[in-house]
């Protein structure tokens, strides 16, 4: 949630890369500054006017050439795949609890 204002502000080449920085000051992991670069990024696609589906695609490419991305990337598929057969009634708790980045992202896409 603190890193959600990089998006509104930065351009589209150093986007991921500033929102995993300035994320990087308190979350060590690369689940957490991953985290945090990856919804940098997909503010900014939508600000810029980009559909939720193609903005998650554009922060995924940007996510997955970066070391420690797995676990962020299965959380973000899951949160699609939840989404698309759970709809709007699914039970969230199957994403996580929300306290680590990665869950706290796949139930924000959600």
């Amino acid at each position: 949630m603190r890193v959600a204002p990089v998006g509104l502000w930065a351009n589209r080449e150093n986007t991921f890369e500033l929102g995993s920085e300035t994320a990087a000051l308190t979350h060590g992991h690369p689940s957490g500054y991953l985290s945090a670069g990856f919804l940098a990024l997909l503010i900014e696609e939508i600000v810029s006017g980009s559909s939720l589906e193609a903005s998650v695609e554009t922060a995924k490419a940007a996510l997955v050439p970066q070391p420690g991305h797995e676990d962020v990337l299965n959380a973000v598929e899951n949160s699609q795949i939840f989404a698309q057969s759970a709809g709007r009634n699914g039970d969230v708790s199957k994403l996580g609890q929300g306290w680590v980045a990665e869950e706290a992202l796949a139930i924000a896409l959600y």
